[in-house]
């Protein structure tokens, strides 16, 4: 079942039973009304729609963009997406030689980077067209759909639809994530397979076999990193199982962007064999009984990444079961409220709050993403804090339920409330102070500055014990710690105390009162504001503009 043999296109329909079958003895079970003649000649006409017309109206491409235009496209694709989805070999990417679907794919992404007129209608409709394309190819020949380019095309086009900011293309993201993850594992791509270098061949010949099984390796860590991803991002499981990989890990970046088969074998100086990448699980597994050991070893961020959104994922299926009426009728409860401390405990080792200097543009969008991540983290490890979330600020008739649920939630631990508070500060400083325009980053921004706009409300109904004294400096809840720490002991103290203080963040001098509750949402307009490349951000925006309206009508 895995896999086609042949393709199933079929133009005739084969016979059912044989002629003498058709004298069947007319009794039945049920005393239904009769097909008739009619109802046979309607049923026919239907099967034959599919072939006789087509569901798209003809194309008109006259506009279709220049090559001019369409390397501009491609070309920042590379400038500014690549690092977020290393799957495609840029030294020798052709468009001439590469699938339609695959280039297609790039444009639509790289053209939201233009900043031309009609970037974002364009981009969307285009990628419209890729879908339509890749949805034909696989009806030619389902073979096709276990391949890496038309996996690698899938997954390009999931996330441009779920950044996009339109509502059909997110919707489509979202149901087609489940087809992407199957025809990768069908494909086999999350288990490790030998090797194809011809260690005897050329170097040119060793160079493009070694591409060929690294790009394989690199699709299958972005599938995984793309469906893991949704559980942070958009609340919900995702599809693919953590038992199910069984692979090693990428290998370096500069291995991988080496411009000729030369500057590759200087980096991967072997003759007889290639030195293996890392695996998966045996590093894993070390980082839960050594972290110090694992992490003074670790020195590539994409494994960091790999393994970050690994132990969030693993919070967000811990939370998911605490919320469950079956964990009710399960015992020991405790050990897993330890095992989901001693997870985030490992998170948070990976956690540091200054940008790593001297570095890189790829170095700084994988630091910040790093610790997007490890921070949202600490949203979904707040027990059911994401699940009445959107209840409570969409209203409807939820909203109540949602309301009750929130109190309970904000006066059953002030420890963590401060905590979540103070690593939803941290996302929207994060994305202040270093904006990468990445697809996933107004998700982030949204739900940290939602999740501190309600935290705020929560605290006002039963306040910090304590009055600030006006000699008490302010504590500001967004402020870095010092080079090489994970969290600087103040904030350490205030999450653990929430000692009487004026606390602060940028854009609001007095955080925990009603005007500070809605400069939250200001604060959280104006950095998705910012976000110009993808048009989710402004989607976002005006919800949290909506949420600002209803604050500003309470208030008169």
């Amino acid at each position: 079942m895995e896999w086609y043999a042949t393709s199933l296109q079929n133009s005739k329909l084969p016979i059912l039973g044989n002629p003498q079958d058709e004298e069947i003895d007319g009794s039945s079970f049920f005393g239904m009304t009769p097909v008739t003649d009619a109802t046979i000649e309607r049923l026919k006409d239907a099967t034959r729609l599919p072939s006789g017309s087509s569901m798209w109206p003809e194309l008109n491409l006259d506009k279709f963009p220049s090559k001019r235009k369409l390397d501009h496209c491609i070309d920042l694709y590379f400038a500014h997406f690549h690092r977020t989805l290393p799957i495609i070999h840029r030294p020798t990417f052709d468009a001439t030689k590469h699938p339609a679907a695959t280039t297609l794919a790039i444009a639509c992404i790289g053209a939201c980077y233009t900043g031309l007129e009609g970037a974002r209608n364009f981009s969307n409709s285009l990628s419209e067209l890729n879908r339509r394309l890749l949805l034909f190819m696989s009806e030619q020949d389902r073979r096709f759909v276990r391949t890496e380019f038309y996996v690698g095309a899938q997954l390009l086009q999931g996330t441009h639809g779920y950044s996009s900011g339109n509502k059909r293309l997110f919707e489509l993201s979202d149901s087609f994530r489940s087809s992407l993850v199957n025809n990768a594992r069908c494909m086999g791509l999350f288990q490790d397979r030998p090797k194809t270098v011809p260690i005897n061949d050329s170097l040119e010949a060793r160079w493009h076999a070694w591409i060929s099984d690294e790009r394989l390796c690199r699709l299958a860590w972005a599938v995984y990193e793309y469906d893991s991803s949704v559980s942070y991002l958009h609340n919900t499981r995702p599809f693919l199982s953590v038992s199910e990989i069984n692979l090693s890990m990428p290998c370096p970046l500069p291995l991988w962007e080496a411009e000729t088969g030369h500057v590759w074998l200087s980096l991967h100086p072997w003759t007889k064999s290639l030195s293996p990448n890392p695996s998966f699980r045996p590093m894993l597994h070390s980082l839960f009984k050594n972290a110090d050991t694992v992490l003074a070893k670790a020195a590539d961020f994409q494994h960091d990444l790999i393994i970050i959104n690994t132990l969030t994922r693993t919070l967000w299926s811990v939370k998911e079961f605490e919320g469950s009426a079956v964990n009710d009728f399960i015992r020991g409860n405790s050990s897993l409220t330890e095992s989901k401390t001693h997870v985030q405990e490992v998170l948070d080792r990976f956690l540091f709050t200054q940008a790593p200097k001297p570095h890189s543009k790829a170095e700084l969008s994988y630091f910040v993403r790093k610790m997007h991540i490890i921070h949202m983290s600490h949203l979904y490890g707040a027990g059911d804090l994401m699940d009445w979330l959107r209840p409570l600020f969409r209203g409807g008739p939820g909203a109540e339920a949602a309301k009750s649920r929130a109190k309970q939630w904000g006066s059953r631990d002030p420890v963590r409330l401060r905590r979540v508070a103070f690593h939803s500060a941290q996302v929207l400083a994060l994305a202040r102070r270093y904006l990468q325009n990445e697809s996933r980053e107004a998700f982030n921004v949204f739900n940290a500055g939602i999740v501190l706009w309600c935290i705020v409300g929560l605290a006002m109904q039963k306040p910090f014990d304590g009055r600030p004294s006006p000699s008490t400096p302010p504590y500001r809840l967004d402020g870095p710690a010092s080079d090489g720490e994970q969290i600087s002991p103040v904030h350490l103290e205030w999450i653990r105390s929430g000692s009487p203080q004026v606390v602060s963040m940028h854009g609001v001098p007095r955080l925990f009162t009603k005007e500070g509750q809605t400069q939250v949402l200001e604060q959280t307009a104006s950095i998705l504001e910012t976000m110009q490349v993808w048009g989710i951000a402004q989607n976002l925006l005006q919800v949290v503009s909506l949420l600002i309206q209803r604050e500003d009508t309470e208030k008169s």
